[in-house]
């Protein structure tokens, strides 16, 4: 399975989980956690052992996102997935085309909700 890119396009909305619509879904390999979404760095193959006490050294207000991965894989008798390498992200997928970059619609969607 896989998201559908909206070729960066996420919108605005409330909670912790998140999904970055980019099109290279990786859930089965990470415990059902997304590393680009959980892990503030957005690591993709494992922890920079930048942790504290299971909180990001660069926001020590949020849970290291692999940590949770690997409680999470540990819990499902998974944890050999931790040893499969992710292969680099294709930014082509992500990122919208720059003539919607240039537009309004796309200025709606950076805007930060109050």
């Amino acid at each position: 399975l896989n998201t559908k890119t909206f070729g960066g396009i996420t919108g605005m909305w409330q909670g912790t989980e998140r999904c970055d619509t980019c099109g290279d879904c990786i859930l089965d390999m990470t415990g059902g956690i997304c590393p680009y979404t959980a892990c503030p760095k957005k690591l993709l193959n494992g922890p920079c052992a930048g942790q504290s006490n299971g909180k990001c050294e660069t926001d020590p207000q949020r849970d290291c996102g692999w940590e949770l991965i690997y409680k999470n894989l540990k819990r499902t008798g998974q944890i050999d997935r931790l040893y499969s390498f992710i292969a680099p992200r294709d930014y082509k997928k992500i990122l919208p085309p720059a003539e919607l970059r240039r537009s309004s619609l796309w200025a709606l969607d950076e805007k930060e909700v109050v």
